[in-house]
């Protein structure tokens, strides 16, 4: 199984991207104040979306890709 590496971009680009480069594995950036720079497939934006019935508001995530790419990286 080939990792998702989870990262704050700082935390990437300082300690990461050497040895996880953007071409080789699936990024899961964690990013609140801007659009990462980094090639990203999931992009955490906010970590306070309001959703009803609960009393603090959630993680909220962008996928970069459709369905089919999404559904062919979860396993089987």
């Amino acid at each position: 199984v080939w990792p998702v590496i989870y990262s704050s971009s700082h935390f990437y680009r300082k300690y990461l991207q050497n040895d996880f480069p953007e071409r080789s594995y699936h990024i899961w950036i964690a990013d609140y104040s801007n659009i990462p720079e980094i090639d990203w497939q999931f992009w955490q934006h906010t970590d306070a979306h309001p959703v009803g019935g609960h009393a603090r508001g959630v993680d909220r995530n962008v996928f970069a890709g459709g369905f089919d790419e999404l559904e062919n990286m979860v396993l089987k």
